[in-house]
């Protein structure tokens, strides 16, 4: 299949950075060596691709936690903003709208929202943050 990306990009006079290349497997670990024109592959057990990270196993735990990272430091800056000062119940709810829930649901088509968790990421992170907030 490697072979067949480098014809392609031959092809189209297209050129691959190889030092960004990376191979990670999913499921079991297969032996053998993986190159792209020549040059070996780094193979790795995690690999973030358009802000999801990826693991062997299909664990999304590490994707969680740096979704629930940065949605909590959205969430604190909006103290920031005046939430603690007096804003609308109103206001709040679309701050957290605008700041802190386009974090919680990006890339959840892909991972799932926390399907199996009792519950999804995204309304766990509303019951802490939120109701801290408020």
């Amino acid at each position: 299949m490697i072979d067949t990306a480098v014809r392609f990009g031959e092809r189209w006079r297209y050129k691959y950075n190889v030092g960004k290349c990376k191979v990670l497997i999913f499921g079991r670990q297969r032996k053998g060596d993986f190159k792209m024109g020549g040059e070996a592959l780094e193979v790795v057990t995690q690999y973030k691709y358009l802000g999801v990270v990826f693991d062997r196993c299909m664990k999304w735990r590490e994707h969680k936690r740096m979704v629930l990272d940065k949605a909590r430091r959205k969430a604190y800056l909006m103290f920031g903003f005046g939430v603690n000062r007096g804003l609308s119940m109103r206001a709040c709810v679309r701050l957290w709208e605008v700041l802190v829930r386009p974090v919680l649901e990006y890339g959840a088509e892909v991972w799932g929202g926390g399907v199996g968790t009792g519950g999804s990421v995204a309304e766990r992170g509303r019951e802490d943050d939120l109701g801290a907030l408020l």
